[in-house]
């Protein structure tokens, strides 16, 4: 039995009328571009933040504090580490003080103090105007600063605050997204003439992910007025729109080429790929939107942000598929093949099959429980060290120690551990300077400084609020945010030291990094079941709607959560036991960021199901076309081998990019996507997904009565119905 299937209305109306299409497709990109321009991106300032500590943060983002002024740190050591005296440290003081006076913002220097054992002296100053853009107008006193220290040669002088980390950190940021775009779009295109064989048929994927990539920048843009951006967002939607939109370009393109190949004409084969492997991108499109859209319940404002972008590029990418693909396959026809590189278009196996592939999978389908025993077996030992995955914020200590300001900040709390990491005691009450209140935080005082998990100064730093009803209170500690006295004092704090002073007088909350980090850990602990049981049952409807088998969409479920259960193994294997830390150049922390197990498992059970769908169409056509299931499954396997393993070294190589850079979430998250496809592209789909339909049989692709109820997202059927007889032109 035959299926005709005709393609989708907007890919049947481009290739009938391709200017208009190219032309509707370059006005939506520039309008999405336009538009973003026009309106501006709004950034989330918030804080964010989730149990207490966010609580902490919106007590502060309410209250009106006079004079919020961000302090910067002038420390002076000797070159050569020697005691510093108090009258070189007083010295060099006023050549900074002098040299800072000329500069508009900055405030009067300190006096300078000497550390504990006298090896080094500290000051500080103040930038004038909102501490929020600081960071913006501190390159006058850093230059200051830098001057006086040219001129005191035997003394080390150097500043070191917020605003001043927070300047080297984003152009740390900006060089390390210049670097992944210069090099992922020539590593993409070098794959893909390796690929093709031909530098136009190359530039086609390349092209559909750039213009995608561009207007979702237009559209993330106009959405943050509504979803406020996150810093790595641009980074986020780089990398899922370069892999989904070379996907999708390969895989209608790869199938247009087979069907031209095979007699049909050039508008014919590119409604042939429309009807099949078009419908597969709207499903796997879908499938990818269904999964970013779990980000939307995770409770917190970055992954919204993250969420709501990463659906933009992919429904992007796919009405590129669908609207500027087919016209630029119609009006370029055969001259897709031009430019070719001689030796590798030789290379290039004419019908798409491959070698390896095509003697794996007969012993694959000859012993299916062994192979599914022994690639399940290999997954799930990787997936085990997940079950002692530790979890946390990034802080102050994983910013790379290549920026040079970071090495100064550890000279700075090594030797004035007041001036690190401290936790911010917030207290709200009706007026925080009345007696009963101010009693309660000495109380809390004395009891602080006998503590060795607390750095406090003879006075901590205070803030009150105009109106007197917010308090913070700054509680320094020793170490770094994620030390033993940190997370100690936390506890402390909140179960006991609290309660029993100044939760007496006043309401109480504690944020800061180690408060932060630890809400946020909890946060996503709630969440993380919801969203998974969220994206489970979505994708479970959205595949039940496509192939009408309740055993084909199980299976594919449960191989995509074994995928991701080995990705997240990995990467605790590589970052908290350490096992590429020379071969990467990185010091691992000894714990994944608290974000990414979800951000990869929405990102990964997405990116994944391409794969799966589009296997799966080939098959069921192959099945539907009279070919046995076992039959089926290797027909299926090898016509899409040469596709899905060029898509996969093609998001291997971008997201391996992403682990070359400074920052160690974007390492962690360059390693478990590119680890993951690797692994979705070869032993799931190369092993359990076929041995699996192995074993269901026949019984796989018989389509239940029940589920006739559920709207149909039928795809792949009819190609060789569609080569005898193409959908007339639909307006």
């Amino acid at each position: 039995m035959t299926h005709r299937l005709a393609p989708p209305r907007l890919a049947n109306w481009s290739a009938h009328h391709p200017w208009k299409a190219l032309a509707a497709w370059l006005l939506f990109v520039i309008a999405c571009l336009a538009g973003g321009m026009a309106s501006g991106t709004v950034m989330d300032s918030s804080g964010g933040g989730s149990g207490d500590s966010g609580a902490a943060q919106r007590i502060i983002d309410r209250a009106d504090f006079p004079n919020q002024l961000q302090t910067e740190q002038v420390l002076i050591r000797r070159r050569d580490g020697a005691v510093l005296r108090l009258a070189d440290a007083r010295r060099s003081r006023r050549a900074v003080a002098s040299r800072l006076a000329r500069v508009a913002d900055a405030g009067p220097l300190s006096g300078v103090r000497l550390s504990a054992d006298h090896h080094a002296g500290l000051a500080s100053f103040t930038i004038a105007g909102d501490s929020n853009t600081a960071s913006d107008r501190v390159a006058p006193m850093l230059a200051a600063v830098a001057q006086a220290g040219r001129a005191t040669p035997v003394l080390r002088v150097e500043e070191v605050g917020g605003a001043a980390i927070g300047r080297a950190l984003d152009r740390k940021l900006g060089d390390d997204f210049q670097k992944a775009e210069l090099l992922s779009l020539p590593l993409t295109l070098l794959i893909l003439i390796v690929v093709f064989g031909a530098l136009v048929a190359a530039g086609i994927p390349l092209i559909l992910a750039l213009t995608s990539i561009l207007a979702s920048f237009g559209l993330a843009s106009l959405a943050s007025h509504v979803f406020p951006q996150t810093d790595n967002l641009k980074s986020i939607l780089l990398i899922v729109g370069m892999a989904v939109g070379v996907d999708y370009a390969l895989f209608v393109l790869r199938r247009a080429r087979d069907e031209r190949q095979r007699g049909a004409s050039v508008r014919e084969s590119v409604l042939i790929a429309s009807a099949t492997s078009g419908r597969a991108v709207i499903v796997s499109g879908l499938t990818v939107a269904v999964a970013m859209a779990g980000m939307l319940l995770a409770g917190d404002p970055t992954f919204e942000s993250l969420g709501i972008a990463a659906m933009l590029v992919v429904g992007v990418a796919v009405l590129g598929a669908l609207m500027a693909l087919p016209a630029l396959l119609v009006l370029i026809g055969d001259r897709v093949d031009r430019v070719r590189v001689p030796f590798l278009h030789r290379l290039r196996r004419r019908q798409g099959g491959s070698r390896f592939w095509a003697a794996l999978i007969p012993r694959v389908l000859a012993r299916p429980k062994l192979a599914l025993g022994l690639a399940a077996g290999a997954l799930a030992a990787l997936a085990l060290p997940a079950l002692g995955m530790h979890t946390r914020l990034t802080s102050e200590t994983d910013l790379p120690r290549s920026i040079p300001i970071m090495r100064s900040y550890d000279a700075l709390t090594a030797a004035f551990p007041a001036q690190g990491a401290s936790h911010s005691l917030v207290l709200a009450a009706a007026d925080v300077r009345a007696p009963r209140v101010q009693s309660q935080v000495a109380s809390l005082e004395r009891q602080l400084r006998a503590d060795p998990d607390f750095a406090l100064r003879a006075k901590p730093a205070v803030e009150i609020s105009r109106d007197h009803t917010v308090e913070t209170i700054d509680l320094a500690y020793p170490g770094a945010s994620d030390g033993v006295a940190a997370t100690r004092g936390l506890r402390d704090l909140r179960h006991t030291l609290i309660p029993a002073t100044v939760g007496r007088a006043a309401e109480a909350h504690v944020t800061g990094d180690a408060a932060g980090s630890h809400d946020f850990n909890a946060l996503v602990s709630a969440r993380l079941p919801i969203v998974i049981a969220f994206v489970l049952a979505l994708t479970l409807l959205l595949m039940l709607a496509s192939f009408r088998s309740l055993r084909i969409a199980l299976a594919t479920i449960v191989l995509n959560l074994l995928s991701v259960a080995a990705a997240w193994g990995l990467l605790v294997l590589v970052f908290q036991h350490h096992w590429l830390d020379s071969v990467l150049g990185i010091r691992t922390n000894g714990a994944i960021v608290a974000w990414l197990p979800l951000f990869l498992f929405v990102i990964l059970f997405g990116l994944s199901m391409d794969y799966h769908v589009f296997l799966l169409s080939r098959i069921r056509e192959a099945h539907r076309g009279g070919a046995s299931a076992r039959d089926a499954i290797a027909i299926g396997v090898e016509r899409t081998a040469g596709v899905v393993t060029s898509a996969a070294v093609v998001m291997v190589g971008a997201f391996g990019i992403f682990a070359t850079l400074s920052l160690i979430e974007m390492k962690q998250l360059g390693v478990g996507l590119a680890t993951a496809v690797l692994l979705d592209a070869t032993i799931v789909r190369g092993v359990l997904l076929p041995a699996t339909l192995r074993l269901l049989g026949e019984n796989a692709w018989n389509e239940a009565r029940w589920l006739g109820r559920l709207p149909a997202l039928g795809h792949g059927d009819g190609g060789a119905a569609m080569r005898s007889r193409v959908s007339p032109e639909r307006g």
